[in-house]
């Protein structure tokens, strides 16, 4: 592919399926080194250098989608687009510092071009084997398709003077979010009529409150309820405002 190879340095190679490479040139020589010296021979023990790969399925296309990659024991985050249907989230410390080891947890999610989360949070243990290839390949399905339906916490909470309240939808259904006072009282009632199997977490996507009633007096501080309801499934959580 015409990529220039220089000498004395290190190549990370990800490609979604076994294939054959041409290296062209004459080989290497570190002309600074003494010929007369024992060669110098690193033994690594640490996983340095180590990739996060797969494939996605469950939407037609992927344009402009992007795959966050976490390590749970150091906390450490890459962000990957998504090519096709394929990414690759490589981490390198070139001091020759373990990135990764034998047991963390890798967490991955998939964001839409909205900033929408489009997966669960899914989780993966390293193995030795992910360690001895310095790779992790994944198959992630699903995309865009809850395995279940759930409410999820409002954002920003406790608020003032308004808030975004995420879920999550199996299947199609109309929905609609209520709102109540601690004493039972309805608020209010947003209606947002019939929604498609998906993932709504993005304020574009998310029901919105504005922290009005049904006659759009603001609402004193307080602890409120919302309550998410289709046919087949209802859930209750709780939110403050604070002024």
């Amino acid at each position: 592919m015409g990529i220039s190879i220089e000498g004395g340095q290190g190549y990370i190679v990800n490609v979604p399926e076994v294939r054959n490479f041409a290296l062209v040139g004459s080989r290497w020589t570190n002309q600074n080194e003494d010929v007369a010296a024992a060669p110098n021979i690193v033994k690594l023990k640490d996983t340095w250098a180590f990739v996060v790969s797969g494939k996605l399925e469950g939407k037609a296309t992927f344009d402009g989608y992007q795959v966050i990659v976490r390590n749970q024991r150091t906390n450490g985050v890459i962000t990957a687009p998504i090519q096709g249907e394929y990414f690759a989230a490589a981490t390198v410390d070139l001091t020759r510092k373990s990135v990764v080891k034998l047991g963390d947890v890798i967490e991955l999610r998939v964001i839409g071009p909205d900033g929408n989360f489009e997966s669960q949070n899914l989780q993966f243990k390293v193995t030795s084997e992910n360690l001895a290839n310095a790779v992790l390949t994944v198959n992630l399905d699903r995309i865009g398709k809850p395995n279940q339906n759930q409410l999820l916490q409002n954002y920003p909470n406790p608020f003032n003077p308004e808030t975004w309240i995420p879920y999550q939808l199996s299947q199609d259904s109309p929905v609609s979010v209520t709102i109540y006072d601690s004493t039972g009282q309805l608020i209010r009632t947003l209606p947002l009529g019939f929604q498609s199997t998906g993932f709504y977490n993005s304020r574009d996507r998310a029901a919105y409150w504005d922290g009005r009633n049904t006659i759009g007096e603001r609402v004193a501080s307080g602890v409120y309820f919302y309550r998410l309801e289709i046919p087949s499934f209802q859930q209750t959580r709780r939110l403050v405002i604070l002024k």
